[in-house]
């Protein structure tokens, strides 16, 4: 007997982790960050020489789709959130989706989270809430936030 109840008591637990496919495009505002140096020189002065950086903050609309899977997660999103290295890069390949897979899937009853790696450095972490249907992408220099909307991805819309 407690045996079979901790064999059930087992797989209710394993079940309860389970979730079904989950496509969403996401419909919102993008934000990168770009920083310039300036120098500025001044003629006849003991400082002659000053330099500095400045940084200017983007904003532009963007949907994001996104797709939560056991089988496997992944994010796409517009050229203009990926990093200058990133978009030469892309010129030469003959696939240009911009899709990442995400790694890191946490599911609970508020939220999916997780994160995917844009470059070497920048790992940006991806939160859908599931009661306000809203996305935010959060990483270095970049990010979205927007509505989504369900996608049924087993049915063609046209």
């Amino acid at each position: 007997m407690k045996k079979l109840l901790l064999t059930l008591t087992t797989l209710f637990c394993l079940n309860s982790f389970a979730y079904d496919d989950l496509m969403l495009s996401c419909v919102g505002v993008g934000t990168n960050t770009n920083s310039s140096k300036i120098n500025l020189k001044q003629e006849g002065s003991i400082a002659s020489e000053i330099s500095g950086s400045i940084r200017k903050k983007e904003n532009f609309d963007a949907t994001v789709t996104v797709l939560f899977s056991e089988k496997g997660s992944w994010i796409q999103i517009p050229l203009s959130l990926t990093s200058g290295l990133h978009k030469m890069s892309n010129a030469f390949k003959k696939d240009k989706k911009n899709k990442w897979d995400m790694y890191n899937i946490k599911v609970t009853d508020e939220e999916f989270k997780g994160k995917f790696k844009l470059n070497v450095v920048n790992r940006p972490q991806v939160i859908v809430n599931r009661f306000s249907a809203t996305m935010i992408m959060d990483g270095l220099g970049n990010g979205f936030n927007g509505e989504c909307t369900k996608v049924d991805n087993t049915k063609q819309q046209f």
